[in-house]
């Protein structure tokens, strides 16, 4: 017990040391009282919630997934997501869920596999943001996107941020934005460069999203870094990856 409490510890020490980090930029540039507030609405909702959910999702999901067809009247419905599904679109399934499954049907397991991705699903997106209407951008900070060569709007509905799409083999030479990894890196699809800009909504909700995707060569750590924080049209986002160089093409 002790052993496992230790670890815990390590793990949300380890956790807060990097998010906070990330945040340095914004301290860096100064921010408001306003926008002080809007990341720390962030910051607490990715932090609790992300180690609520590394500590918990791994045991909860059993019973969770036992009790899925009660829906939001199941006392375990946090631990499961139901964003999962879709009722636009043809399969029943929304597009990323589609992908990970590649043909095959849901199993528990396989349902297990994508809900210690994406854990606590249904509790985080209970607490995300709901963004209303058209935004409006408060503060350009850096504005440097571009996707195939092209510089990219941030203000997009469909909110462009900074991130890596591949060819997903050389067989089919499938590439699209739903394609995660492959074989080379897509130039069509990737996006490239940082963007960082404060923006309101309809409602007057002050929000932020910073995305960057940059080289990196320390020693023999090579690759891609790709970090993205801040909302995004869906709610609350956090990423941080790390991605070995590929052909672009």
């Amino acid at each position: 017990m002790r052993t496992v409490i230790i670890i815990l510890f390590i793990l949300v020490a380890l956790y807060l040391l990097v998010w906070q980090s990330l945040g340095l930029w914004l301290l860096i540039k100064g921010f408001t009282k306003r926008e002080r507030k809007s990341v720390d609405r962030w910051f607490l909702t990715i932090s609790l919630l992300g180690l609520f959910g590394i500590a918990t999702e791994w045991i909860m999901f059993w019973p969770a997934w036992w009790q899925r067809h009660k829906g939001k009247k199941s006392r375990l419905w946090w631990w499961m997501d139901d964003a999962r599904f879709s009722d636009i679109r043809p399969s029943g399934l929304a597009e990323d869920f589609e992908v990970f499954l590649n043909g095959r049907k849901e199993t528990i397991f396989l349902s297990y596999e994508w809900h210690m991705r994406n854990r606590i699903q249904n509790k985080y997106n209970k607490h995300s943001p709901t963004q209303t209407g058209k935004l409006r951008v408060v503060k350009m900070i850096s504005d440097n996107l571009t996707m195939n060569g092209k510089k990219v709007d941030q203000t997009l509905s469909w909110a462009p941020m900074a991130r890596l799409k591949y060819w997903k083999n050389i067989f089919d030479s499938e590439e699209g934005s739903h394609v995660n990894n492959g074989f080379a890196i897509s130039k069509k699809y990737s996006i490239f460069g940082d963007g960082k800009f404060w923006y309101e909504d309809d409602d007057k909700t002050l929000f932020f999203r910073y995305s960057v995707l940059v080289k990196y060569n320390y020693l023999i750590f090579k690759g891609w870094r790709n970090i993205v924080m801040g909302t995004n049209a869906r709610g609350y986002v956090s990423t941080i990856k790390h991605k070995r160089f590929k052909r672009i093409i």
